[in-house]
Formats: structure tokens, sequence, C-alpha cells
């Protein structure tokens, strides 16, 4: 499935983040706009180059009432 538009000018912007020499980068979206398939890309095109991915992630889900 193809990338929407705001998800690709997201991964430029991470990339150009990344050139101005930032390595840590947040990123911050609503729900349901694609930060998995976001960060899945990036890793993709990553392994394509013959580069690691190591994806860390809580385990302890919030909920606010």
């Amino acid at each position: 499935m193809p990338l929407r538009d705001y998800q690709t000018e997201t991964i430029n912007d991470i990339y150009k983040s990344m050139a101005a020499g930032n390595h840590r980068i947040v990123v911050q979206q609503p729900p349901r706009t694609g930060k998995t398939v976001i960060m899945a890309e990036i890793a993709k095109r990553a392994t394509q180059k013959g580069n690691r991915v190591l994806t860390v992630v809580h385990r302890k889900s919030w909920l606010i009432r």
C-alpha cells in the first residue's frame, strides 16, 4: 500500500533532521495517522541498505477515564 502524502512528508522531515545532525528525533502525530506505517517504512529503507534497526516500545497501556 502506498504511503499517504503526509506520511511521506514526515519521513522526509525525519531524514532532513538527521542530515542536520539531530540524533534524537521524536515524531508526534494524532491517532490513526500511521506512525507505525512511517516507522515500518523507515526500517525497511534502513535494512535494504544493510543497516540494523532496533525498535523499543513501552508495554504498559494507560487508560485515563
